[in-house]
């Protein structure tokens, strides 16, 4: 669960923000490569999956140590709306651009998406712009929430071992 939810968000970030500003900086690199559609549509799938676990793990088999709240639910919708919201962006985003079927293998949730979509003819255009700028903002407000949630547990752990691990002299004074 915490696997498949922290890289896969991680992954997005970066695959998401580097891969624009790689496109800016004149990288030859398109949202259209397949190595790019693939990873782009298996980390949404994956964050989606984390999503499915932590809820099964809290709702349908709950263990008795673990205490939900509310925040814990809000928080797993607003990853599951924002893994939701990246596939309809990139769904707009090629009804917008009038994607061509090559990436059809590749995007194998956001391309069929389009597809599926695309009988609305919508202003996929404006669609496009109104979908990005929700899921957009929605992202960083998760970011700005983070250090007042639970999720602040993602940099204090880390930090709280590397700051109370032993000493090489501590270290090499444990018994074997």
């Amino acid at each position: 669960m915490h696997l498949s939810l922290s890289w896969s968000f991680a992954g997005l970030f970066i695959i998401g923000s580097g891969g624009n500003f790689l496109i800016d900086l004149g990288v030859p690199l398109t949202k259209d490569d397949h190595w790019f559609a693939a990873t782009n549509d298996f980390l949404g799938l994956t964050l989606l999956l984390g999503v499915a676990i932590a809820l099964q793990r809290r709702y349908l088999s709950p263990k008795p140590y673990v205490r939900t709240v509310f925040e814990d639910t809000a928080i797993l919708a607003f990853l599951a709306v924002l893994a939701l919201s990246g596939f309809l962006v990139e769904a707009a985003r090629y009804l917008k651009e009038g994607t061509s079927d090559g990436v059809a293998a590749y995007a194998f949730l956001g391309y069929p998406l389009s597809r599926a979509l695309e009988p609305l003819g919508a202003d996929w255009a404006r669609a496009h712009d109104a979908l990005w700028w929700h899921h957009a903002s929605s992202g960083l407000g998760l970011v700005a929430y983070l250090p007042y949630s639970k999720l602040f547990h993602m940099f204090a752990s880390p930090a709280t071992i590397a700051i109370s691990a032993p000493t090489a002299e501590e270290a090499a004074a444990w018994p074997r």
